[in-house]
């Protein structure tokens, strides 16, 4: 039999609270073991024995960090729909992966709701349990290939440039951004947390002498290699017989990176979004040919980059991937921001995207719809059976 329990006492304790069923009206959640129900705001226990363990549980003073932020906005109807609708495998396996979930506002409401720290065009991030990671939903399919692609890849060297990933699940139901024709597949992920304060142009501008200099020289190349990368994209997508472009490709490259190198004082221009009319020979590149020159471009500009040094750690992850077949093509300064980590502060990725998977047409776009992923003992992610979820470890 369910007791109601006093409302003042469930809304004004916090702690451990894991969700772990319900329905249209009412959800059902422990909290530190103890089975609860809210119905329609409304809190009952189980039994008189689970009403003795709330009460002391209430008495102990746990941290109020579920406490709801009054600062955070509230939730798009699509976004609530799709995370009720997917709750109970999310929890299953968060539990099974060990990692924390997003965490739901209180006191209670009719329905289910999650704290979110803002929603944009494709999804919205959410804190969790853990304030060092935050799940992101999300219905931009490339930002979840790019997501399996890096984690597969994350115990490399030079891949500090980017947020640390560790799970990533595909979830019923579809999304269709604004402006967006078609509605697209959703997944969760988990990653790195990241407070992003002001850009970097925002930043260069308060900055003098060497230091305002080598941050305006930064930004300003990041999009220098945007419009080389994406220029790749575009080639990259019209693309039939990808075997014979890529060894196409490969018998070019020398070439390439030589005529790169002579066009280096027009590749590294500092002119800003203007770029793109600036280099017309970049932004009018085709065939094997132009995505050579591009993919040229794109290491000679990030080459110089790591020299200037303010976005070293970027660059060099960018490298990286490139040399694991992987460009990423919507880097710039509005995606990337400045994190304390235990080795510094630096800038890092944290929304990557439009990843190309060279040589392919996609590596894992239907893959994360509907299979799960297990790590070998090399560290390759391989496929497993389907409609799971990919735990990457930390």
């Amino acid at each position: 039999m369910w007791q109601r329990i006093d409302e003042s006492l469930w809304a004004h304790s916090d702690g451990q609270r894991h969700i772990v069923g319900g329905t249209r009206d009412h959800y059902d959640l422990t909290v530190n073991g103890v089975l609860f129900r809210e119905v329609r705001g409304l809190a009952f226990a189980k039994t008189e024995g689970a009403w003795d363990g709330w009460e002391r549980f209430a008495a102990k003073g746990y941290p109020r960090r579920l406490r709801p932020n009054s600062a955070l906005q509230p939730n798009p109807p699509w976004a609530d729909k799709i995370m009720f609708a997917n709750w109970k495998q999310v929890a299953t396996f968060a539990q099974k992966q060990k990692l924390p979930l997003p965490t739901p506002n209180l006191p209670p409401s009719r329905k289910i709701a999650w704290n979110e720290h803002g929603c944009g065009k494709w999804g919205c991030a959410y804190p969790t349990e853990d304030p060092t990671i935050v799940c992101k939903l999300t219905a931009d399919m490339s930002e979840a290939e790019a997501t399996v692609g890096i984690a597969s890849l994350q115990k490399k060297p030079d891949m500090d440039g980017v947020v640390r990933y560790y799970g990533i699940m595909p979830l019923r139901g579809k999304h269709a951004a604004p402006d967006e024709k078609r509605p697209t597949n959703v997944s969760l992920i988990w990653r790195e947390a990241a407070d992003c304060g002001p850009s970097l142009p925002e930043q260069a501008e308060k900055m003098k002498g060497a230091q305002k200099t080598a941050a305006d020289t930064s930004w300003q190349l990041l999009y220098n290699a945007l419009v080389a990368a994406d220029m790749g994209r575009q080639i990259h997508a019209q693309v039939r017989d990808l075997p014979a472009f890529v060894a196409q490709v490969n018998r070019l490259l020398p070439a390439a990176r030589k005529e790169a190198l002579e066009d280096q004082d027009d590749l590294l221009m500092l002119v800003g979004d203007a770029f793109d009319e600036h280099d017309r020979k970049l932004t009018y590149s085709e065939g094997p040919e132009g995505f050579a020159y591009c993919i040229a471009a794109f290491e000679l500009i990030h080459t110089a980059l790591i020299k200037v040094g303010v976005l070293k750690q970027v660059s060099e992850t960018l490298l990286q991937l490139l040399r694991n077949g992987i460009l990423l093509a919507d880097v710039h300064d509005g995606n990337i921001c400045e994190l304390n980590r235990p080795n510094g502060r630096y800038w890092v990725i944290t929304d990557p995207g439009q990843a190309v998977y060279i040589g392919q047409k996609t590596k894992y776009s239907s893959l994360v719809k509907t299979t799960s992923w297990v790590r070998r003992k090399d560290g390759k992610l391989v496929a497993n059976r389907p409609g799971g979820g990919s735990g990457f470890r930390r």
